[in-house]
């Protein structure tokens, strides 16, 4: 928050993108045996939930709507893997931040004209 306060005093427009889900995998054989599922880790939700209310930068962009419909998140989708392990997007999970970035973007430059 301080670094982005710092950009903000110098009038540098920053986008702050918010946390990706993160996914707690089953770790172990006897996890596996039990029948556990992997579950995603409540942090992202946390974290979004503080940077919102703490908003410094200009603009924000809640990943969580976008992977986490309805409060479901997910990790993949029909064209394929959005995450390349737990919790690093992948080509194609970077890409479904476009339609979130985009307006954002749009609304800076027409703003520094």
């Amino acid at each position: 928050m301080k670094n982005l306060k710092v950009l903000m005093e110098e009038d540098i427009k920053a986008i702050h993108i918010g946390s990706v889900p993160e996914l707690l995998p089953i770790e172990t054989r006897v996890q596996d045996w039990l029948g556990l599922k992997a579950k995603f880790s409540n942090i992202p939700n946390e974290d979004n939930n503080f940077w919102e209310d703490n908003f410094p930068a200009d603009y924000y962009l809640n990943t969580l709507n976008i992977f986490c419909q309805r409060g479901v998140c997910a990790n993949n989708s029909t064209q394929g893997w959005l995450f390349h392990d737990d919790h690093h997007l992948s080509e194609l999970g970077a890409k479904s931040l476009i339609g979130g970035l985009d307006p954002l973007i749009k609304e800076i430059l027409s703003k520094n004209r």
